[in-house]
């Protein structure tokens, strides 16, 4: 919702710049932000209006849009939020039109990078997803093999543990997607995910710290 308001602010901040140094009476102009979700699209004339703390949890797509017109001059401004992606898209017409579409897309980049969160981490490429599925089985089957063979404890518990980490970075992925709506959903699966994270390598810890003293002070 922070990240609206601040677009929303610099939005209309940019519409009256221009219409300042237009000089032009204005003769259309338009401001809104749009919320779908499966229960149709909400549509308010600011964010303020929309009357929430959070989104719905089945949000799909937040758009703004801001129109003006005047008689040789016009801006148009879009900015789309679905799934992972950001979509900006500014038309303007007038003097320096060029620098002006470039210079506002980065600075509302900008803006929108600020808001980032790490959640990209827990979503590789489709070819390291598809590597890490591959050695994840890999190592699940060789500390298998290891284990119940005898052939090797030192070898089969750390390739076990390995895939074991792998399994729940991909487990993390599922409830931290690459792009969060402020919805109550997600908030609770940030909560769950990080006390999973801390609770997996307390795991980790406690059984190198227990190995280590077992082997050190029981000898065994």
């Amino acid at each position: 919702m922070a990240l609206l308001g601040k677009l929303e602010d610099y939005i209309l901040k940019t519409r009256a710049e221009v219409i300042q140094n237009s000089g032009a009476k204005t003769a259309y102009e338009l401001f809104e932000v749009d919320v779908a979700d499966s229960a149709g699209v909400h549509t308010v004339s600011r964010v303020a209006e929309y009357g929430f703390d959070t989104f719905p949890d089945d949000v799909s797509v937040i758009r703004m849009e801001c129109q003006w017109s005047a008689s040789s001059r016009s801006l148009s401004i879009n900015i789309r939020f679905e799934n992972d992606n950001a979509d900006v898209r500014i038309k303007y017409e007038g003097d320096g039109s060029r620098e002006f579409v470039h210079g506002r897309c980065a600075e509302i980049r900008e803006i929108i990078d600020r808001f980032k969160n790490l959640n990209r981490l827990y979503h590789p490429s489709r070819v390291i997803d598809g590597l890490l599925d591959l050695l994840s089985s890999l190592l699940l089957a060789a500390g298998v093999v290891l284990l119940i063979g005898r052939f090797s404890v030192s070898f089969g518990v750390p390739a076990l543990s390995s895939a074991l980490a792998i399994y729940t970075y991909n487990f993390i992925g599922r409830l931290k997607p690459y792009s969060a709506f402020d919805t109550v959903k997600n908030h609770r699966n940030e909560q769950v995910s990080t006390w999973f994270i801390l609770g997996f390598f307390a795991f980790l810890l406690w059984g190198v710290l227990g190995r280590f003293v077992t082997k050190t002070f029981l000898g065994f």
